[in-house]
């Protein structure tokens, strides 16, 4: 991967306390040296170059500033999910707010691995907070909706539409019409409101699954860490690498198929959003 020189390369304290340096230097040659300094100064400030670009070009460098700028993007995207998880708990009841709560748990835990510890790679980091994005909008769908449906009552269409059912044998061809368009609006609500139901019953069961995928990984991370140090103490580190990519791919493998399962569902509502407006 080709390194971008870091705008910061030139005022990493290291660097400027070598220049402080050199110009000392060369403060000092222009005073033992008469009419020296012009050249003592440049001969400093190339001295200074050289070693700022040759440092900031160096593996360990370049580590250490993708590294930083990695941990940032990652705490990015989870400012993003806590305010997220802020506008879900104005309807979330108890029960789901305990489960975002165990949700952001797991996920602060996930985050924390990389941020600190780097137990796991910036991919798995990201498509895990990801994954808990996707939850929560699910799951700010999954409580409104179950609050509509909880203050609808469909009696007064059901004995609408079973009223006019027994109508139509007794009126008019005019006013039988009427009262077909009357019942196939009623129909048309009733059918609504099943497939509404019947939706939020998939969201219900896609909530389960993220929930369990997410606390998965964040097992799976402490078995791992807790693997690691075992091997450390024990000397045979190299004996789990095998078994540590192993598991990354069952991970990368589980937040794959949980996110893309979840970005299915999410066209979804979307699509019926768009089309009932």
């Amino acid at each position: 991967m080709k390194r971008v020189f870091p705008k910061n390369a030139f005022t990493r304290p290291l660097n400027l306390a070598i220049l402080l340096v050199l110009c000392a230097v060369a403060g000092l040659i222009s005073v033992l040296v008469p009419g020296s300094a012009p050249y003592a100064f440049a001969a400093a400030l190339a001295a200074y170059l050289i070693s700022a670009t040759s440092r900031s070009r160096s593996s360990k460098f370049g580590d250490s500033v993708e590294s930083k700028s990695k941990a940032a993007r990652i705490k990015d995207m989870d400012a993003v999910s806590l305010g997220l998880a802020e506008e879900a708990r104005q309807y979330t009841n108890d029960t789901y707010d305990r489960k975002l709560t165990s949700v952001l748990e797991d996920k602060k835990a996930i985050c924390d691995s990389f941020i600190k510890g780097r137990i796991i790679k910036e991919e798995i980091a990201e498509k895990a907070i990801s994954l808990v994005i996707s939850y929560i909008g699910l799951l700010i769908y999954f409580c409104m909706g179950n609050r509509e449906l909880a203050e609808f009552d469909p009696s007064d269409i059901i004995n609408r539409l079973n009223s006019n059912c027994e109508k139509l044998g007794f009126v008019t061809d005019y006013r039988s019409d009427e009262i077909r368009m009357m019942i196939e609006s009623d129909e048309k609500k009733l059918k609504a409101l099943r497939e509404e139901k019947k939706m939020l019953q998939r969201i219900g069961a896609k909530l389960d699954f993220i929930e369990s995928a997410v606390n998965q990984l964040r097992q799976q991370i402490i078995s791992n860490a807790g693997t690691a140090r075992d091997a450390w103490d024990e000397g045979t580190e190299g004996a789990t690498d095998a078994e540590g990519a192993a598991d990354a791919d069952k991970i990368q493998a589980l937040l794959d198929n949980a996110i893309n399962e979840a970005s299915a569902l999410e066209k979804e509502l979307e699509s019926r959003q768009g089309s009932e407006q």
